[in-house]
């Protein structure tokens, strides 16, 4: 049997703790909203990054909004990639291992 992704990591922020949770309905509407989970860049924009990080928090924050995670990837970047980077880790640590959490296609035939 197949289990769902199902990942938490958290941001600690002073006395406020916000989790961010993955699975496929986060990251459909991280993706949707313009960021890619499996692309974390040194260089990544706040401003591109806000509202995917938003729809990470939603389903534990549903006030949580792109306003807050820009807030959070300015403010507090380190404890913010850091709980990225977890998440990712948690959700495909045999992939996050290998250094590439992107599913590949399989490259050999399955014999009939």
């Amino acid at each position: 049997m197949v289990a769902p992704i199902n990942a938490t990591a958290t941001i600690e922020v002073g006395e406020e703790t916000y989790i961010l949770k993955a699975d496929y309905a986060t990251f459909s509407a991280a993706k949707e909203a313009g960021f890619n989970p499996f692309k974390l860049p040194d260089d990544m924009d706040p401003l591109d990054a806000a509202p995917g990080v938003a729809e990470l928090a939603k389903p534990n924050h549903p006030d949580f909004g792109a306003d807050k995670a820009f807030a959070l990837l300015t403010l507090h970047n380190e404890a913010t990639m850091t709980a990225l980077a977890e998440l990712l880790e948690k959700a495909f640590p045999a992939a996050m291992e290998s250094g590439d959490p992107k599913p590949k296609r399989p490259t050999k035939k399955r014999a009939a």
